[in-house]
């Protein structure tokens, strides 16, 4: 009969041959199964995810197979592994609060503007499987819009509903930037394409579509269907700045 010493050491060798196992296979899930990325709305027409990432965490690899658009809310440098391939020798990026040192006589140079946008697009004809560690001392935090909607090319942002000048366009997003000054609010309007709208300052605002929404800090945001009637007020004592995204549909 064994002993019971005999019984903790199997114990012991189950748990290590477990822990090696997991050492050899890397867990691989689609982004927005990613807990690092979490998936805070899922629609017919789009994912968003609120990711975030703190100092010296590492996600799971996840793969990328969609377009995606990203808000910046925040930054540190990164270390992104690619899977099957060497390690980058250096982090990417610097965080977006810490301005350079300006030269003798010069001036200090600006941190980005909050909530600046981009996009990758290449994901659908090239998917990529990654991970990523905060190599920074502060937070990195984004928004970030998958789309899953086949996108379009010819329709102008008039007929789609938007008075804007896009900041960021492509075949699947567009990208709009305004602001509401404390008590200001947009007309009520409807687009023809969903809309994602993204707090990327401090103050407070309220939507209303066929949901009422609280937007009370930046990374707060709001989702509009496609021909929705909605409108944004400021509800606060200052000045708050958004970026509005455009889910692009299929040409008409």
């Amino acid at each position: 009969m064994p002993t019971r010493r005999y019984r903790r050491l199997q114990l012991l060798a189950l748990v290590l041959t477990g822990a090696a196992v997991l050492r050899g296979q890397e867990k691989v899930v689609p982004v927005y199964h990613e807990p690092h990325h979490r998936m805070v709305l899922e629609s017919p027409s789009a994912r968003i995810l609120d990711v975030q990432v703190r100092p010296g965490q590492t996600s799971y690899f996840h793969t990328h197979d969609s377009p995606i658009l990203y808000v910046q809310l925040s930054s540190s440098p990164l270390r992104v592994e690619t899977l099957g391939e060497d390690p980058p020798a250096r982090p990417a990026g610097r965080p977006a609060a810490t301005p350079r040192q300006p030269p003798p006589g010069g001036s200090a140079e600006a941190p980005p503007r909050p909530g600046r946008v981009s996009s990758t697009t290449s994901y659908v004809e090239r998917p990529v499987t990654h991970r990523i560690t905060n190599m920074g001392d502060g937070l990195f935090r984004l928004i970030a819009v998958l789309t899953r909607l086949p996108g379009g090319e010819s329709t102008t942002p008039e007929a789609a509903g938007f008075t804007l000048t896009p900041e960021l366009a492509n075949r699947w997003y567009r990208a709009y930037r305004f602001s509401l000054a404390p008590g200001e609010t947009t007309t009520s309007h409807r687009n023809t394409a969903p809309v994602v709208v993204v707090q990327v300052t401090a103050g407070r605002a309220a939507g209303a579509g066929a949901t009422r929404y609280e937007l009370t800090e930046a990374g707060r945001w709001a989702y509009f269907e496609a021909g929705e009637d909605h409108e944004l007020a400021n509800t606060g004592e200052a000045a708050v700045e958004f970026v509005e995204v455009e889910v692009r549909q299929a040409d008409r």
